[in-house]
């Protein structure tokens, strides 16, 4: 029997969005190739391309329209896969689908101007029921495949004023809907996506119960709703560059959904300045470090290369072996791992929606402070988790020393009253940003635009952004037998004006506020995730050198390690065993008085210190 999807923890991922101006599609499909990739690398399952968001299959269908093929490339993928038992997904775009609003104008989405969109179709409309199920039924039974990843769904989706949407609107409501958008009428229309997605899982699973089904991006950092949608796995793809932080970002929202998940990297940057895009292949090296961010939060991870003419370039098989080896050797030590609650971001989830551009992922403040609070975070060498409304609210907030707040607009009162009872209960909640603290009835000052000076001895700096002083300064208020602490000042400048004194600030502040349970010296060049598994304290340490974010290097295939660091660790007992993994390695370490001492010589990547 093949793999089921939470049973996996690499994959291969291909597309290439096929066009209309592309022709005789699978001409240059080596079989001999493909064959090779899969025994060389050996991932646990393959996904491949279906439809992109042209909307026109990459495979003969009897719905729709196919692009222009010169072999059945998708069975001869099946095929291949299928000799090897190894499952096949399909990439396949969803709200995102430019043929079907081609043939069929009406199921078009309309934007608030009126203009009917010619890239996203309406979830209101009958497009799911008349294209996308017909399709999915398609390919789960007529070519056997074991599931789909789709893309281009809630990503995809716009405010919605289609003679569909406004009709069911009108439905519920007895009135017209409001244009501009009301926070009403965004909900509406999220909830609208909510219960497309809802139908088209159902209807599939019903018909094809084994057939596993993600939609990209879904209760992730772009749509932080609790679960409620029988999805199989959860699934994303981060940025083609700067990837290293957007995987920082996601893989910290998706730990904690109570769900299998894995994170997609691009296996290419892109140059963007002009038109056609220019790709350029990563190494080894760059993905192995973009796929430790999400291996050291438990997560699985999964490759992307460009599908091209419906094959693939195999100059990247010696690549993707090396990548497959590097993360096949860490699959004990950091599959399904338990996070240890150190630092909290509690992210709230009305804040997150005050915005009516984009139902989802909307380009807000509030999303830009959260990014940035969690950089700023991490950079400081603490390990961070996300708590979005719903997993705050059901979660022991006890459990972390402490807990941020980013930049908020409002707040769920029954989060309120839950973050201020683990302060009177003895925790401790640092607000930043220019108006959080007026959420929590505190009174902030006059808000403005400024360049907010950070004193940090020899080296101040500062960040240009909103706040409610001139000089970072932090309050700190005893509040039953914990302390709730404010400094208001938004923090997600900081994504662009990092500077060692605000990260300093901000370390020297969290260490007043709690005692790590992990503290690492030597460098600022490493990345920490504390964890549990298997009765063992997992210590993961990542190496955060190189010019992964640098816009102007886009291939790179060195890595300078970080050497010498000194890893303290509290302990009650003395350890029984400490060792570095992966390979179980040995390393000098003492204990005395509480404290665990671990010297690490050399970091390359990614390691694991494990104690027992």
């Amino acid at each position: 029997m093949t793999k089921r999807r939470k049973d996996s923890y690499f994959g291969l991922h291909f597309d290439f969005h096929a066009g209309s101006a592309m022709k005789n599609v699978g001409a240059t499909l080596d079989e001999e190739a493909l064959g090779r990739l899969l025994d060389e690398v050996k991932p646990d399952y393959v996904q491949c391309d279906t439809k992109g968001h042209p909307g026109l299959t990459s495979y003969r269908t009897k719905y729709g329209t196919s692009c222009d093929l010169a072999v059945d490339v998708l069975r001869t993928w099946r095929k291949v896969t299928k000799a090897r038992g190894i499952p096949l997904y399909s990439h396949y775009s969803g709200v995102y689908e430019m043929q079907a609003i081609l043939e069929h104008p009406d199921w078009a989405a309309v934007g608030a101007d009126g203009v009917p969109s010619d890239k996203m179709t309406s979830v209101f409309g009958p497009y799911v029921d008349e294209r996308l199920l017909p399709q999915l039924f398609e390919l789960a039974g007529d070519i056997g495949m074991d599931g789909v990843w789709v893309d281009g769904d809630c990503w995809a989706c716009i405010i919605d004023y289609s003679h569909w949407a406004t009709d069911a609107w009108r439905s519920k409501t007895g009135t017209d809907a409001p244009n501009p958008p009301t926070l009403a009428y965004a909900e509406f229309c999220r909830q609208g996506f909510r219960d497309y997605l809802r139908h088209y899982v159902d209807a599939v699973h019903a018909k094809y119960p084994d057939f596993q089904i993600t939609s990209n991006w879904m209760y992730s950092s772009h749509i932080p709703d609790k679960p409620e949608i029988a999805l199989d796995y959860l699934s994303g793809d981060f940025a083609p560059n700067d990837s290293l932080r957007s995987a920082r970002y996601e893989g910290r929202y998706f730990r904690h959904q109570g769900m299998s998940w894995d994170l997609m990297a691009w296996g290419f940057s892109q140059i963007i300045d002009g038109m056609p895009r220019a790709n350029i292949l990563k190494t080894a090296v760059q993905l192995e470090q973009e796929a430790s961010e999400v291996l050291m939060l438990g997560g699985g991870f999964q490759c992307y290369n460009i599908q091209h003419d419906g094959g693939f370039d195999a100059r990247i098989i010696p690549s993707m072996k090396e990548l497959a080896a590097f993360v096949r050797a860490r699959e004990d030590v950091c599959r399904g791992a338990e996070g240890v609650p150190q630092v909290g971001v509690v992210l709230s989830n009305a804040s997150f929606y005050d915005c009516t551009q984009r139902p989802f992922s909307p380009p807000t403040a509030y999303s830009a402070d959260l990014r940035g609070l969690v950089q700023i975070l991490t950079d400081a060498g603490h390990s961070v988790d996300f708590l979005p409304t719903h997993y705050a609210l059901e979660t022991d907030l006890s459990a972390f020393p402490v807990l941020v707040m980013p930049e908020l607009s409002r707040i769920e009162d029954e989060l309120r009253k839950k973050l201020l009872a683990y302060v009177r209960g003895g925790g401790c909640l640092l607000l930043t940003g220019a108006h959080t603290a007026e959420v929590f009835g505190y009174p902030s000052g006059e808000v403005k635009r400024r360049q907010v000076t950070f004193e940090t001895g020899e080296r101040p700096a500062a960040l240009w952004t909103d706040a409610a002083c001139d000089t970072a300064e932090v309050t700190r208020e005893s509040v039953g037998r914990g302390a709730l602490v404010r400094l208001p000042v938004s923090l997600g400048a900081y994504m662009n004006q990092r500077s060692d004194a605000v990260r300093d600030f901000m370390d020297t502040l969290l260490r007043s506020l709690y005692t790590p349970l992990v503290t690492v010296q030597g460098s600022r060049n490493v990345e920490l995730a504390v964890n549990r598994k298997d009765g063992r304290l997992l210590i993961h340490l990542l190496n955060v050198s190189g010019p992964h974010a640098d816009a102007n290097v886009k291939q790179f295939s060195e890595i300078p390690p970080v050497m010498s660091l000194t890893v303290s660790v509290r302990s009650a007992q003395r350890p029984s065993e400490v060792t570095l993994e992966p390979g179980t390695l040995s390393t000098p370490w003492s204990w005395d008085a509480g404290v665990l001492t671990v010297e690490v010589g050399k970091l390359p990547i990614h390691t694991v210190i494990a104690i027992r």
